[in-house]
């Protein structure tokens, strides 16, 4: 596929969890982790710019990510990739050796024609290389793997395993650190078809359990942190949740000494 024929659009994109009760002593690790996991998938696949920035969130109830400037589609890019010495990717008559088709299998290009590898080097050096244009990294599919990926690999002390029903009525297996209930996942305005921990993504949250009963419709990536502080009543930023606990106990203090460690601090922010 020429690079010439690229065409993407560049939109805010939103990712969150929601769940039951996260550990309160570990959630800022949580957020900070999930955040950074989401966009370092994102980025190596090409989907952000050296203008993208990523704003991470994290409630009693939720994890979430929102990173600007990312693409729907990756650019087209070269890649050369030394696959083998050619003493070893051809027989004695020439043939592709099974090494060599295994190597082809693994990156993608099983069907690729063996008379369009590159050989480079003279003598025992000789070696066969991949030298194509390869399709840009779409962001649903990159999303996906994103989420799958950074949720395997957050911080959690000790797991929860529960079961959720499927849309085949048949239950399925699920671990976590709390059970999830929503998962939202917005490009601009347009819902990506993503799933995880047996939810599917739409462009629907909760907020404050007491205060924002009820369901939340997230029209827009760029609307979710407005959405949830006026409709749901709910500080999602971890860092803006904390200085207002902070500003609040000196206010309340009025010129008093007031003892709140760092430590403290996080997890009273991450109980309310």
């Amino acid at each position: 596929m020429s690079t010439s024929n690229f065409t993407s659009t560049t939109e805010t994109l939103l990712i969150e969890v929601f769940t039951e009760e996260l550990p309160p002593k570990s959630l800022r690790r949580l957020g900070d982790a999930f955040s950074e996991g989401i966009f370092a998938v994102l980025k190596a696949n090409g989907l952000t710019s050296e203008n993208s920035i990523a704003t991470g969130y994290a409630t009693p109830r939720r994890l979430a990510v929102e990173i600007s400037h990312v693409l729907s589609q990756a650019p087209d890019h070269p890649v050369r990739e030394k696959l083998l010495p050619t003493s070893i990717a051809f027989d004695a008559q020439g043939k592709p050796t099974p090494p060599l088709l295994k190597k082809l299998g693994s990156l993608g290009y099983a069907d690729i024609d063996i008379t369009s590898l590159e050989k480079s080097g003279e003598g025992k050096n000789e070696a066969l290389y991949l030298n194509v244009i390869a399709k840009g990294a779409s962001l649903e599919e990159t999303a996906q793997q994103a989420l799958i990926s950074t949720l395997s690999k957050l911080p959690i002390a000790k797991m929860m395993h529960y079961q959720v029903l499927q849309k085949n009525g048949e239950l399925a297996d699920v671990e976590f650190a709390r059970p999830a209930h929503r998962i939202t996942a917005l490009h601009g305005k347009n819902i990506l078809k993503i799933s995880a921990l047996g939810i599917d993504a739409s462009n629907h949250t909760e907020g404050h359990r007491f205060l924002a009963p009820g369901t939340i419709q997230i029209d827009s990536a760029t609307q979710y942190e407005s959405e949830l502080s006026n409709k749901g009543k709910v500080l999602p930023s971890f860092t803006k949740r904390r200085e207002f606990i902070e500003a609040a106990l000196l206010k309340a203090a009025a010129g008093d000494l007031v003892l709140m460690p760092d430590s403290l601090l996080d997890e009273v922010t991450a109980l309310v």
